[in-house]
């Protein structure tokens, strides 16, 4: 198996940036001459866009190129993609999970299983908790597919949700689980805009073992708003009680990226629904 490098970038919550980070991430590393790919174990998003299937020669090598056919994965990772320079494939997001509506018997929320492009399976949430340990062994196997395909250098890994579901972390197969089995480093990004920055940070500092915080290398502060020396003495602050850098983003207003996950896309509809009812 080929050994390449891997970066996770994990999140105190849905929506704080993670994707974005993500991407300007892929796109400096590119810059700089790394070769580098995307890559999100699973992703739970309606947001899906085309992606390359290929296949395997008969000796067991591929040579990038020719494909089989298009599947789908998440947006964010075609997003990412186009930061790397190279095609979206389908192994950047090996499970995505889309909303299957309910089930007319018993009124089940219906998730549907996509695997490396292709809808499994139409089930329940409860059913797909089962598939744990398959879906674990699958995650790895893409990641270094994924490496071969792309010849990366390096792949930037991309976390889903809080990485800190302390009653989830047995069926977590995105998030803290991946980066020990891959053992590679990770940065934290919070979201100062939702306010309580301080406690999404700390508060996931406590929430992750001694060994698990050691693996990480910086906590970026996504979305400020406003000019950073208002924020001060906060980074100094955070950066003596959590032991790590600290990075402070400015709120990117102009990139107009689609919402990824439902926490999102609930805000905006929301939001949308309150200009529609003011006078």
């Amino acid at each position: 198996v080929r050994k390449v490098r891997s970066l996770a970038v994990l999140g105190t919550g849905s929506d704080v940036g993670k994707s974005t980070i993500a991407a300007g991430i892929c796109r400096i590393l590119h810059n700089n001459g790394v070769r580098v790919a995307p890559f999100k174990a699973q992703n739970m998003s309606n947001n899906a866009q085309p992606a390359l299937i290929t296949t395997d020669h008969e000796d067991g090598i591929n040579d990038g190129g020719s494909g089989s056919g298009w599947g789908e994965i998440g947006t964010a990772q075609v997003v990412q993609a186009e930061a790397c320079r190279i095609l979206p494939r389908v192994e950047m997001n090996p499970v995505l999970l889309k909303s299957g509506g309910r089930r007319d018997t018993d009124g089940a929320y219906l998730c549907s299983v996509v695997v490396l492009g292709k809808q499994l399976v139409k089930e329940d949430y409860g059913q797909l908790g089962k598939r744990t340990e398959q879906l674990k062994e699958l995650v790895v196997n893409a990641h270094s597919r994924l490496a071969e395909l792309t010849n990366a250098q390096c792949i930037v890994l991309e976390g889903a949700g809080s990485c800190t579901e302390l009653n989830l972390m047995e069926r977590d197969i995105v998030n803290l689980p991946l980066v020990r089995k891959l053992q590679c480093p990770w940065i934290l990004v919070a979201n100062i805009d939702i306010g309580g920055v301080f406690a999404q940070i700390v508060g996931t500092k406590a929430c992750v073992s001694p060994q698990d915080w050691d693996m990480c290398v910086g906590v970026v502060i996504n979305r400020l708003r406003g000019d950073v020396k208002y924020f001060e003495p906060g980074p100094s602050m955070l950066q003596e009680m959590v032991g790590k850098p600290i990075y402070v983003i400015p709120h990117l207003y102009t990139l107009n990226l689609p919402e990824e996950d439902g926490l999102g896309v609930e805000r905006r509809l929301l939001l949308q629904e309150k200009n529609q009812t003011q006078p």
